[in-house]
């Protein structure tokens, strides 16, 4: 099967509002819609065009269970087109808060290395790096890997996804979530 997802309207990533209703659109013959393995959302309609859903979630609370549970924080959702031999999908991500101001994430390449740098403000309003030991990586869509231990970002050197959505997460603070995310092209 091949993907075509950049030639049919369908995009690799969506980041959808908790209840927002998402239209998708294929150019594939008689598509079979599917949301995979635990969806957390959901398709309306049928043919060329459906509309996704996404999850509302209960709580608008920053409250965390653990330091290593985002499933509080986001809800992701695989929704797949199969039509003949072709398929598309597209990653939705569904944050269960408003993004954050306060905290940046960006790409900074040296010397061929490509470290991310994860940023929050702090009370004078300037920024300042999170400590490395004090930061969570998540890899949300793609297939890209950051080494912990640097910061580094390492992109699939077989078969790059079109794009990888990286999660960093502030672990000093366990009575709120401080998080920013980049995307990063292919």
């Amino acid at each position: 099967m091949s993907n075509k997802n950049e030639s049919s309207g369908l995009k690799d990533i969506y980041f959808p509002y908790p209840r927002q209703e998402v239209p998708l659109n294929t150019s594939l013959q008689n598509p079979v819609w599917t949301l995979q393995d635990h969806p957390h959302g959901q398709l309306e309609g049928s043919g060329s065009s459906v509309i996704y859903i996404a999850p509302d979630f209960s709580s608008n609370s920053q409250s965390r269970n653990s330091s290593s549970d985002i499933s509080s924080l986001l809800a992701i959702d695989i929704v797949t087109a199969l039509g003949g031999r072709h398929y598309q999908a597209a990653t939705m991500l569904t944050f269960s808060l408003a993004p954050q101001p306060n905290a940046k994430l960006e790409l900074k390449p040296v010397n061929g290395h490509a470290p991310l740098k994860f940023s929050i403000t702090n009370k004078e309003g300037k920024w300042i790096d999170v400590p490395l030991e004090n930061t969570s990586w998540y890899i949300l869509a793609g297939n890209g890997h950051v080494d912990k231990t640097t910061g580094n970002y390492y992109a699939s050197a077989d078969n790059p996804s079109p794009n990888t959505v990286v999660l960093a997460i502030d672990e000093r603070y366990q009575f709120m979530w401080i998080f920013a995310l980049i995307t990063i092209p292919g």
